[in-house]
């Protein structure tokens, strides 16, 4: 890997950091407020402060979107985007909080340990094939939610 790609290897790093934060503050700070006003300041506040800076400079709204408006598929990609959005994001996020809410972070944390058990079902249903080592795999992402979980 050259010096140059090397700080890619950190992205996973951070983002399991901010994810902590993410669930202490939750917990911690946030215990009254509903969900879903959490997840929609969050994500605005995003948006408006990084997201929509950068499109406007890049030349998106310019540029990008009349050029993609003409594709035949454009309707169907918007589509698709919004239901993921949606579903895949704002859902999930509003449960994972109430989740935070109503337990500890360390249990709603552990839940993110199922995301790969939950892709390969995903997988399967698409007919990927799996191997030895996926089981294995699941075995170990049980066995350490269940370590992590453990009353003493």
């Amino acid at each position: 890997m050259t010096t140059e790609a090397s700080w890619y290897a950190m992205l996973p790093v951070a983002a399991t950091v901010c994810y902590g934060l993410n669930a202490n503050i939750v917990s911690r700070l946030l215990k009254g407020i509903p969900p879903m006003t959490i997840n929609s300041i969050a994500v605005s506040g995003v948006t408006m402060f990084f997201f929509l800076p950068y499109l406007i400079w890049s030349g998106f709204f310019t540029e990008a979107l009349p050029q993609a408006q003409s594709h035949p598929m454009f309707s169907v990609a918007i589509l698709s985007i919004i239901g993921l959005s949606v579903l895949g994001t704002a859902l999930s996020n509003a449960l994972f909080t109430h989740l935070i809410q109503i337990s500890s972070p360390v249990f709603s944390s552990s839940v993110t340990y199922l995301i790969p058990v939950v892709a390969m079902i995903w997988g399967v249903l698409d007919g990927e094939h799996l191997t030895v080592l996926h089981y294995i795999g699941i075995v170990v992402i049980l066995a350490g939610i269940y370590l992590v979980n453990k009353r003493k």
